[in-house]
């Protein structure tokens, strides 16, 4: 009877789940996007490498009724890349705040860790890149 509570009638009822922490992760996703600050930047897309980790907050999903109860890494990908893919972004600074703005309109989300790296700039470096850490409620 974990997670029930007895009324004095007999009755049960599921006692409210708390909410507990959850790392989403997203490793290694590589896309194109048109990315940079020089002019044949504009003309041919890039291959990105990004890395992200989402804090959430939530109650442990239902294994069983699980639609809508927890934070959908297939749609996070879509949306990322639709963004990223849909304009030319001048600098991976931009492209690495709008992916946490992205994140946070889902309000179980809190934290993000987000690292986005251009994988074909030197022949000398396997990439070059950011990494940012940003709140919910400071950032």
């Amino acid at each position: 009877m974990a997670n029930m509570v007895l009324f004095p009638q007999g009755r049960e009822a599921k006692a409210p789940k708390k909410s507990k922490t959850w790392d989403i992760l997203i490793n290694d996703l590589v896309f194109d996007c048109f990315i940079g600050i020089n002019a044949d930047e504009a003309l041919t897309s890039q291959a990105i490498r990004l890395n992200l980790k989402c804090r959430v907050e939530m109650p442990t999903p239902d294994d069983q009724h699980y639609h809508g109860q927890f934070v959908c890494y297939d749609q996070l990908i879509r949306s990322i890349t639709a963004l990223a893919r849909g304009r030319h972004t001048h600098l991976v600074e931009t492209l690495a705040e709008d992916i946490a703005q992205l994140c946070f309109e889902d309000c179980r989300i809190t934290k993000v860790w987000c690292r986005v790296e251009k994988l074909d700039v030197y022949s000398n470096a396997t990439s070059v890149g950011i990494e940012i850490e940003r709140n919910r409620d400071t950032d």
